[in-house]
């Protein structure tokens, strides 16, 4: 009697910890579901208002990941982003392709920037238009609000940025940026710094 039950709870312990491990929700997983709701373009997807009230779980859940955690998600979506693909590509070409690319990059922002500002000029689209030609930034500070940083809190951006990244990461997208600016420049266009 015993023995079975022994038997019967080491079942619903190993049971527990299965689920557990391998089928609970993690804050991880809440997040990856709401950013694929904002991400929706079919005739469900969500309104301005739904959209700013995604933002504040994806925030909420953010704030509940350890430290190793946030790492390790800041790191997937490095590797994974579509401007990641965008430096590998880049670095995949030969040197002497390298400027064609950028003349497509550079005439792309330029494209987006003009279609930013006549969305603008016209108050119609989320690039701006409205009173104070703020656009929908959702409060003080930006977007999802957050009000204005003191300079301790912006080092601590800073700092954990740092840490969510890697090294190598952060050389390939300074070494792109620089050779981006590099170009602008050569075709007489700027780009700051």
């Amino acid at each position: 009697m015993i023995k079975r039950v022994l038997l019967v709870c080491s079942l619903m312990v190993a049971a527990g910890l299965t689920w557990y491990f391998f089928f609970r929700e993690t804050p991880t997983d809440r997040i990856e579901a709401l950013e694929a709701r904002l991400r929706d373009n079919s005739e469900q997807a969500p309104n301005r208002e739904q959209r700013r009230e995604i933002y504040e779980q994806i925030r909420k859940e953010y704030d509940q990941l350890s430290p190793a955690q946030r790492r390790t998600m800041a790191l997937e979506r490095e590797k994974d982003s579509w401007f990641q693909k965008d430096i590998d590509a880049y670095y995949a070409l030969p040197v002497e392709q390298r400027p064609a690319y950028l003349d497509k990059r550079i005439d792309d922002m330029m494209a987006m920037r003009e279609r930013w500002m006549a969305q603008r000029e016209g108050g119609s689209g989320d690039g701006g238009g409205r009173e104070g030609g703020r656009g929908d930034r959702g409060g003080p500070g930006g977007w999802g609000g957050g009000g204005f940083r003191t300079p301790e809190e912006r080092n601590a951006r800073r700092r954990e940025m740092l840490d969510n990244s890697s090294p190598e990461g952060r050389a390939r997208r300074h070494g792109y940026f620089q050779d981006l600016r590099a170009r602008m420049n050569e075709r007489g266009m700027g780009f700051g710094r």
